[in-house]
């Protein structure tokens, strides 16, 4: 899957657009809500303008390479799989509408901005990665989270 073209970004909208305030997840504590605004965080971290605030970790630095293609395989995410703690949503309350409408505004930015969108700086665990390393782990981030709930 490429975000960066229309049908998988249509592929994405019409999922999401299966969603509502009160869809269950099959596996996981995050609600709908949650969810969203955790897909949210991800692909702003994937365009930031910014700089991070803090080092990547030691055992980042030399594990995380390593493990940079789990990002891109064609194997899905397990459920539970470890997520950075300024990724994590549980125990903060999220708007349905609000994050429903941040994330299908994000994916189209992503999606219309192309390559030029994507984040000059290094992914927290995986270090330097490439446009098209950014793209698919989006891709893949998503598809993990919308099978967690079902759509």
């Amino acid at each position: 899957m490429n975000l960066f073209e229309a049908e998988t970004l249509l592929h994405f909208t019409n999922r999401i657009n299966n969603l509502n305030p009160t869809t269950q997840p099959q596996w996981g504590r995050m609600n709908v809500a949650q969810m969203l605004a955790h897909c949210c965080a991800g692909l702003k971290k994937s365009m930031s303008t910014t700089p991070p605030t803090s080092k990547r970790s030691l055992s980042s630095r030399f594990i995380g390479p390593l493990f940079k293609g789990m990002l891109t395989s064609a194997k899905p995410y397990k459920p539970g799989t470890p997520t950075s703690p300024e990724f994590v949503m549980i125990g903060s309350e999220k708007d349905f509408n609000t994050e429903k409408k941040r994330l299908l505004q994000l994916m189209e930015t992503f999606s219309k901005g192309g390559p030029a969108v994507v984040t000059k700086y290094p992914h927290g665990f995986f270090g330097k990665l490439t446009v098209d390393e950014w793209n698919k782990g989006q891709c893949k981030h998503l598809n993990h989270h919308l099978t967690q709930f079902g759509v």
